[in-house]
């Protein structure tokens, strides 16, 4: 296998080399390599599991690439780009959930961390975000989306930490450099949708039906992003509705509503939630209550 592999590997340089292959014929060639090597690693999980999922994300990683390619390179027929930018933004993202069922079916967090890091790989390597805010934010949307019914379904907290680090990254680097108050009704939802989808991460994985954490206390919520959390949307919020009159305050009245009826929520059930997480969103309720006054006067 591997003396074919290198003898055909040779034969496409050659083939490449002296023209005798267009820049689609390439393209196609090596979108059906990414195909058979995923095929092939998925039909050996079993027999094979180690070397079938390293296929498997080898294959998967010839196809991002194979798209990141048809973006740059511009076809010799017509001088523009094989696959322009709205098609490859949406191919890379249903790589990225196709992705992801294959780790969800072969229960294989690093094949599912993979594929939200090439999800979201996808706007930038692309560079969408500097001229469509909207096409930035709603993959990221997506992403973030795909994390929450993963979470439903496996409790990886690294996948869920991870993509909230990256969404708030992107979120602050884009604002740093292109916020302007115009923008606000555009960005609001994707900022309100991003708050819900963790909060809501935050909630699952403290039910106590849940799936045990190796190597964490099943008792325990994932503390670290029900704290960043509220604490990340605060400041990007107050910046985003710092221009209105009382914005600040406003964002903490509606913090200290939202945690309130999250918090008395899951104390109604107690019996199917851990303490430590309502507990936090009532004292984040009370944190952020105080704060009203100050910022209102």
């Amino acid at each position: 296998m591997l003396l074919f592999l290198a003898g055909f590997g040779l034969l496409f340089k050659y083939a490449v080399q002296t023209g005798l292959l267009t820049l689609e014929m390439r393209l196609a060639a090596a979108a059906a390599t990414g195909i058979v090597m995923s095929s092939a690693g998925f039909r050996m999980r079993e027999r094979r599991r180690a070397y079938g999922l390293v296929l498997q994300g080898g294959g998967m990683g010839v196809l991002y690439l194979v798209v990141l390619a048809a973006t740059k390179f511009n076809s010799f027929s017509t001088g523009l780009p094989v696959l322009s930018e709205a098609p490859a933004v949406a191919a890379m993202v249903i790589l990225s959930v196709l992705t992801v069922l294959l780790a969800l079916l072969q229960n294989y967090q690093p094949l599912a961390v993979f594929a939200i890091l090439g999800g979201f790989a996808a706007p930038l390597l692309l560079e969408v975000g500097a001229h469509s805010p909207a096409a930035l934010f709603s993959v990221c949307t997506l992403m973030n989306l795909e994390i929450l019914l993963i979470a439903f379904r496996r409790r990886w907290r690294l996948l869920s930490r991870m993509g909230f680090l990256i969404t708030l990254g992107i979120g602050v680097a884009w604002g740093h450099r292109s916020w302007t108050p115009e923008l606000f009704l555009l960005v609001e939802p994707f900022l309100l949708a991003f708050f819900l989808t963790y909060t809501l991460i935050v909630v699952h994985t403290s039910r106590k039906d849940g799936e045990p954490v190796p190597g964490e206390k099943e008792s325990h919520a994932d503390l670290p992003l029900a704290v960043l959390l509220p604490l990340s949307f605060f400041l990007l919020q107050t910046r985003a509705a710092g221009h209105f009159a009382h914005g600040t305050a406003l964002t903490c009245l509606g913090m200290g509503l939202w945690y309130l009826s999250f918090g008395a929520w899951m104390l109604r059930r107690s019996e199917q939630y851990h303490s430590l997480a309502p507990r936090l969103f009532i004292a984040l309720s009370i944190l952020f209550s105080n704060l009203v006054v100050p910022y209102a006067f």
